[in-house]
């Protein structure tokens, strides 16, 4: 009985389920194209209001930038970081051929399309690395840049969601103290919004130091976006 109660149970249930689908016009039609007309409508509004409150948490974008004008930029933002860098004691690994994560960009010329995107990741990464410095860091390690959609190597521009994510990776030596106030000063950073997806600390010294003696030193790889 408790078989049969079951096999009836699962035949009545793809009785209903063939019905209903039997029951549907599978064709379009005007009242159902209308239908998501109003639902596409209703999210590109949605989509809107989005883009709308996240302008508060950003720069707008320079819309105005020539391809030819931010190659140019790249080298001065590189020329002028590294003397800040310098000045601050920062140390820029000795086999990094650094620019900011823009190498491909030091001699070729970016989509005109992507130069607002681009400009806007190459102001936020130099105020990053500039943070780092301030912070008191000592060695710059590594640095990496993700391509962004619609550079070589970057996702398509139609599958690039409407929050964009602009990711890098770095490695970097510090004290333990300096390392600290940067991961706090770029969390609540109010210029732009930083995410630190994957942070690996690594101690130099695995033993722990006497007392009353000099802080630790760790090197650090954040993963930010």
């Amino acid at each position: 009985w408790q078989k049969y109660s079951q096999a009836i149970g699962g035949w009545e249930s793809r009785v209903a389920t063939i019905e209903s689908l039997e029951r549907r016009v599978p064709y379009p039609k005007e009242e159902n194209a209308e239908a998501l007309q109003s639902k596409v409508e209703d999210y590109e509004a949605a989509v809107g209001d989005l883009f709308q409150g996240l302008d508060q948490f950003q720069k707008p974008l320079n819309t105005t930038l020539p391809n030819t004008e931010f190659q140019q930029l790249v080298k001065t933002k590189v020329g002028a970081f590294r003397e800040f860098a310098r000045d601050e004691g920062f140390v820029l690994g000795q086999d990094m051929e650094f620019q900011l994560g823009f190498d491909i960009y030091s001699d070729s010329l970016p989509s005109p399309e992507l130069v607002p995107m681009l400009d806007y990741e190459l102001q936020a990464i130099d105020h990053l690395l500039r943070s780092l410095a301030s912070a008191g860091a000592d060695e710059l390690l590594l640095f990496e840049r993700d391509p962004i959609p619609g550079e070589p190597g970057g996702a398509r521009e139609e599958d690039a969601g409407v929050v964009h994510k602009y990711p890098v990776r770095m490695r970097f030596r510090s004290t333990n103290n300096a390392f600290h106030s940067y991961i706090n000063e770029i969390a609540n950073d109010e210029e732009y919004f930083y995410i630190v997806r994957v942070l690996k600390v690594k101690n130099d010294t695995q033993e722990g130091p006497p007392k009353g003696d000099g802080e630790a030193v760790v090197s650090s790889a954040p993963r930010l976006v």
